[in-house]
């Protein structure tokens, strides 16, 4: 979709619904520090994080991680972990052979999807699962996928696995499919498919919902550009009022609030706000590149990517995009629950920026291509303290 003049911005926002409020209308709320705090850093894109116990597990294409300063270096393999009281690395080395895009963490497993033929010398496809103390491979659980697996997402019993793939387990599954969460075995009934790659998946514990997004026009055969939700048994499409304006990279729930999407696009991206179970959206947050990342920081909706600027009034145009009101956020921003921008702004450099954001009670944690935040030294991985 071309939005080459403020006159079309107007007729998308009549088309697609409301604008988030400008930054001026907001006092700033306390959020998490700019200033990252001095950890090991990745030798390589990290492309997928997860925190649990105290410990950040990071995936992507790195074979090393390194230490700030003192340039010690240990070798690891597409998959680590890092304590996030101390930032260094910890033993837990699983050896992946190659890219790690999604990463979940489930009792006393951590469960690993990407492009990847073997882990620990033993011979898997796109997805698997290993141990949380010892990093080993469940051996046990023998679930597979063709092609890239970029997406999990899980219920008690079961694993949601999303991305690229056509088969999963031997058996026809087109982007979508379900597996025991112990064993890794099909579960035949759920049969939702999309027209293109899956990039996120997110299940709401509350509804059993579960929120798809990616690069696709429709979901289990109707109409459902780029975001949309399904039932968590067979995987049947719900209804879903407004399409994002690009490819959905990331999702973020607040339970008995708002769906938050991260969404790219030709000529920019957005940070979107949707009803979770209407699919009306409730707001955008414009910016000059895509939004790549969401997550939720106590009252802050954060947000990552490769743009350079967050659009003050949504206004604007060109392509690429230009802000009418540019507000500076080099590939981080947040929002409070309304879409109005707050002050956190640690800065980030790369073409391609941030990639992935969790945060747990004490810090936050960002993964991507970046080597420099605030102004410091800190190579694909950024912790801060909240």
């Amino acid at each position: 979709m071309s939005r080459s003049t403020v006159t079309m911005f107007v007729a998308v926002v009549a088309a697609f619904g409301a604008v988030a409020p400008t930054p001026a209308s907001a006092a700033p709320m306390a959020g998490p520090q700019s200033a990252p705090m001095a950890t090991w850093q990745a030798g390589g894109r990290v492309r997928t994080l997860a925190v649990a116990n105290g410990i950040a597990y990071l995936g992507g294409s790195f074979t090393t991680l390194f230490s700030h300063g003192t340039r010690r270096t240990v070798v690891r393999n597409h998959l680590a972990a890092i304590n996030v009281s101390t930032g260094a690395p910890t033993s837990w080395n699983p050896n992946v052979n190659g890219s790690v895009r999604i990463i979940r963490v489930i009792g006393n497993r951590v469960y690993i999807g990407g492009s990847f033929t073997s882990v620990g010398g033993h011979r898997v496809r796109n997805v698997a699962a290993v141990g949380r103390l010892g990093g080993r491979l469940v051996r046990g659980f023998t679930a597979s996928a063709n092609a890239a697996v970029n997406a999990l997402a899980a219920s008690n019993t079961t694993l949601y696995v999303g991305g690229a793939f056509s088969r999963v387990d031997g058996v026809a599954r087109r982007t979508l499919a379900a597996v025991s969460l112990a064993t890794g075995a099909l579960r035949p009934a759920f049969r939702a498919g999309t027209s293109g790659v899956v990039n996120t998946l997110l299940r709401d514990a509350g509804t059993g919902r579960l929120y798809v997004g990616g690069k696709f026009a429709r979901i289990d055969g109707l109409p459902r550009p780029f975001l949309g939700a399904v039932g968590s048994r067979r995987g049947a499409a719900f209804r879903w009022a407004n399409a994002p304006l690009g490819q959905v990279w990331s999702l973020a729930l607040r339970p008995g609030g708002s769906l938050y999407a991260a969404v790219g696009g030709h000529e920019g991206g957005q940070l979107d706000s949707y009803a979770p179970a209407t699919g009306r959206r409730r707001w955008h947050r414009f910016a000059d590149g895509d939004v790549q990342v969401v997550t939720l920081s106590g009252g802050e909706v954060l947000a990552g990517g490769h743009f350079l600027n967050v659009c003050g009034t949504n206004a604007g145009g060109g392509s690429p995009w230009v802000c009418a009101v540019p507000v500076q956020r080099d590939r981080f921003f947040a929002t409070d629950m309304t879409g109005a921008v707050q002050s956190w702004d640690p800065g980030a450099n790369s073409l391609y920026g941030v990639w992935a954001l969790r945060a747990d009670p004490q810090h936050v944690i960002a993964g991507g291509d970046f080597t420099v935040v605030d102004g410091s030294h800190q190579a694909r991985f950024a912790e801060f303290l909240r």
